[in-house]
């Protein structure tokens, strides 16, 4: 069983989508559990196959949202209860143990998820309650450890993955993608993939966009910004002040990413950290 806050647009939403109707193929009994929302993806995880629960529970440790948790758990006949992003660890890892649920796993996505003392601390006293934790990548591993203050063998990886041939087979012909965008033929097309949110540092391609444009302005540089987030706006904004609301595109949450790769000349990523980046194996 996956816990998860929702199943919204993001690195970590599109690999559950790629992984959990494999394993259910492969003759596992995989479910997600949603704790505050459904989200976009919801539906197209239950399409897969895969079963989708909703619980609305309504902060970490209130006494009734745990309650809820660990009568799903029981009802569910749980195994394995994995606690999938940092949002959910708390109230599914005491959940699980309150329900009896055999094994109780975390992951961890991202460098620097433990970000001072009450972060350590709380993830010291959950480890006693788990029995591991899964980081895609040993960077991830390490940083985890060392801030959190916990003993490295209790981490184990697991690569992010992508099923290649699907991701070619699904992208169109260069051509027809470019023309579905409105590119020209001589235009260079830089596409940049993630959510709009601090971590992802969008600032770094607009002021790399003003400076190519100041040096080179003769060079038709065609920018797409693709993702959804809390930043949008402020980002529209700045690409306006930069002069570069002509040539900047925010295309929102997309599903052909493939077809946009195709189409582009350069793929950039500005991220200021990142655990293991989806967009770099696309």
């Amino acid at each position: 069983m996956r816990f998860h806050f929702g199943m919204d647009f993001g690195g970590i939403e599109s690999m559950l989508l790629r992984q959990l109707p494999r394993l259910n193929a492969a003759g596992f009994r995989v479910s997600v559990c949603l704790l505050r929302r459904e989200g976009a993806l919801a539906d197209e995880l239950r399409r897969a196959g895969v079963p989708v629960h909703l619980l609305r529970t309504r902060g970490r440790i209130r006494p009734g949202s745990l309650r809820a948790i660990a009568a799903f758990l029981r009802a569910e006949n749980v195994d394995i209860a994995h606690a999938h992003t940092r949002s959910v660890y708390v109230p599914v890892t005491i959940a699980a143990r309150l329900a009896g649920t055999p094994v109780v796993v975390g992951s961890v996505h991202e460098m620097h998820s433990v970000g001072n003392w009450r972060r350590a601390l709380q993830e010291r006293l959950l480890d006693r309650w788990r029995d591991g934790m899964v980081t895609v990548s040993d960077e991830v591993a390490d940083d985890y450890c060392r801030t959190a203050g916990i003993a490295r063998s209790r981490c184990t990886t697991i690569y992010n993955g992508l099923d290649a041939d699907a991701f070619r087979a699904s992208a169109a012909p260069r051509e027809a993608a470019r023309a579905s965008l409105g590119l020209a033929p001589g235009d260079v097309a830089v596409v940049t993939v993630g959510r709009l949110q601090p971590q992802k540092a969008h600032e770094h391609l607009i002021d790399a966009a003003a400076l190519l444009a100041a040096r080179h302005p003769d060079l038709a540089v065609r920018y797409l910004v693709v993702g959804e987030g809390p930043r949008q706006a402020e980002l529209e904004a700045l690409a306006a002040a930069a002069g570069l609301a002509g040539c900047m595109r925010f295309l929102g949450a997309r599903r052909d990413v493939p077809s946009l790769l195709a189409a582009a000349d350069l793929c950039c990523l500005t991220s200021r950290y990142e655990g293991f980046s989806n967009v770099v194996l696309e």
